[in-house]
């Protein structure tokens, strides 16, 4: 009785530690994200594209999520030349890898505003 209510504790313990890291990696890989799409606008010697500034995510995120399960929007308000706003917005569905608990897969998502520089 006690073993099995420590094993479920544990997993419990491990299943909360993998819902934190991958929200706080997905806040990280997003702020990566906007940074290098403020510093790449319109008149960047090297302007970030959509699928750039994915790809800078994307491999942010690894080796803690996959990649391609996070879903990436961009947008600008009003375009992409300086003094104007990028957001970056990643959403990534979560789920526990154990059915022992009575755990649901969540959606995480986060976002970052920041003005183009260049």
């Amino acid at each position: 009785m006690i073993a099995s209510t420590l094993f479920i504790l544990l997993f419990g313990v491990i299943e909360a530690a993998r819902f934190v890291s991958a929200r706080e990696v997905l806040d990280k890989a997003v702020g990566q994200a906007v940074r290098f799409a403020a510093t790449h606008g319109a008149k960047s010697a090297t302007p970030a594209s959509t699928a750039d500034i994915t790809r800078v995510l994307q491999s942010a995120t690894a080796p803690m999520l996959n990649g391609s399960s996070v879903t990436v929007s961009v947008a600008y308000t009003p375009d992409n030349n300086p003094g104007s706003s990028v957001k970056v917005t990643a959403s990534y569905t979560w789920a526990p890898i154990t059915k022992l608990l009575p755990v649901r897969s969540t959606v995480l998502q986060a976002q970052a505003v920041l003005t183009i520089l260049n």
